[in-house]
This record gives structure tokens, sequence and C-alpha cells, in this order.
């Protein structure tokens, strides 16, 4: 899954967006590995907009594991 999200940024948002709540709660274990893929800040402040968005996924970890890969 990973590999899969980790080929094009813009559709890998596009298919975050779409999840619910409890469906990014489960995704957010593999943010950092997609994150370590794009190298890109603007992947973690959508991660950071998704998570105002499903304040419940409980995605505070997952998006700090996600900073981390990228620096």
């Amino acid at each position: 899954m990973p590999k899969i999200l980790s080929s094009n940024q813009k559709e890998t948002e596009k298919f975050l967006e779409e999840r619910t709540s409890k469906e990014l709660f489960f995704l957010g274990e593999i943010f950092d590995d997609i994150a370590y893929e794009f190298k890109t800040r603007s992947f973690i402040q959508f991660l950071r907009k998704l998570h105002e968005k499903h304040p419940n996924a409980d995605l505070e970890e997952d998006i700090r594991r996600a900073e981390e890969a990228i620096e």
C-alpha cells in the first residue's frame, strides 16, 4: 500500500481526502512511509489539514512521524 500511495502526491491526497475518519485512523500508520518518498513539506501541511477535518482520526503521532521522515 505505501508503494502505491507514494507514486503520485496529488492522487494520494485526493484518495486520502475521500476517506472516512476511521479509514484515516488505520492509514495513518503509513503516513511516514509515504512522506519519506515524497519528501515535501506540502504533504505534511496536507496531513495537518486532513487532521483538522477529521480530528477523531487521532493522527497527531502519525503526522509527527511523517515530519521526522522528511528531515
